[in-house]
């Protein structure tokens, strides 16, 4: 990883890595998100409710690598496994796979909040702050108009 990454991640908390995947391959992606169903999910053995809604459409699926296999080799891709790797160590599993499907004019909104706040810290070896990374894989750009997703440079560092 380069230099300049890391210091940018431990600086502020996030850092933009452009083009892991190539379009086709995020055309990819959003095209298997949007088969993946409910009950495919909940047959792979997933115990808990699969998807949310939010104003008659699906907003959001819980572990959709499940029921995926091509959502699963994105999971486990080694340029995604590599960059976690660089940031956390080779001791990292994954507790969380979800997409959310934000398009434009869909009036599906978020409360600010830091994801950490979902976390259970006693699922973590020494502190969460130095144990969880949240990665994102936009698949579409991210605008105003398809519900923009904001990060607070140095928010890693609030109590």
């Amino acid at each position: 990883m380069l230099p300049e990454i890391r210091r940018a991640y431990e600086d502020d908390g996030v850092v933009v890595i452009p083009s892991v995947f190539e379009d086709f391959e995020c055309d990819r992606i959003k095209e298997e998100a949007y088969k993946v169903t409910d009950l495919e999910i909940q047959e792979s053995g997933y115990k808990h409710v699969p998807s949310e809604q939010a104003y008659n459409k699906k907003s959001l699926i819980f572990f959709p690598a499940l029921a995926n296999q091509y959502l699963n080799s994105v999971r486990i891709d080694k340029r995604l496994q590599n960059i976690v790797r660089d940031l956390l160590g080779n001791h990292v599993r994954q507790i969380n796979n979800q997409i959310y499907f934000r398009e434009a004019g869909d009036q599906d909104t978020f409360a600010w909040h830091r994801d950490t706040i979902f976390r259970e810290s006693h699922l973590f070896s020494s502190g969460l702050e130095t144990d969880y990374l949240q990665t994102i894989i936009a698949v579409d750009d991210i605008t105003e108009e398809n519900g923009a997703v904001e990060f607070i440079t140095g928010s890693h560092f609030w109590d």
